[in-house]
């Protein structure tokens, strides 16, 4: 329960630095390897393969953010490399399918009033939030 609060948290700032300045300080996201490191002393609970396939699934979003040049972010690409290392490859992909689920009707709520064109950037980081706390506050017994 902690270390949920304490990755709710982080998500949270940074998901506020996002929305506002468009870009996530490189400090703020090696934070984050010392909340991985501590969680893996403070959840035990993945194995060591599943930690490493959900770390893949982040590599995947690195490789896809190079592949692409900053189509996805290179923050969330390092989250996602983040949660699943942390957490295990079934809810890192749980939390990436809310995520994206989230962001889809948000893009398309926004284009349809026309707050925004479909050439928009959109910040991903608060979508990982609401998939965050989706999975821990409801999820995480349907997985």
């Amino acid at each position: 329960m902690l270390l949920s609060g304490i990755v709710a948290t982080y998500l949270s700032v940074l998901s506020v630095e996002d929305i506002k300045k468009r870009k996530v300080r490189m400090l703020l996201l090696y934070l984050g390897v010392g909340i991985v490191v501590g969680g893996l002393f403070l959840y035990r609970s993945p194995t060591i393969i599943e930690r490493v396939v959900g770390g893949g699934i982040g590599l995947v979003f690195l490789l896809i953010t190079w592949v692409t040049k900053g189509g996805i972010g290179l923050a969330d690409g390092i989250l996602v490399l983040y949660l699943g290392v942390l957490y295990g490859y079934l809810p890192c992909l749980t939390i990436l399918l809310i995520a994206s689920i989230a962001c889809s009707i948000c893009c398309m709520l926004m284009i349809g009033f026309r707050l925004v064109t479909r050439k928009a950037r959109i910040p991903y980081i608060p979508f990982l939030l609401i998939g965050y706390l989706c999975y821990f506050i409801a999820g995480r017994n349907y997985v």
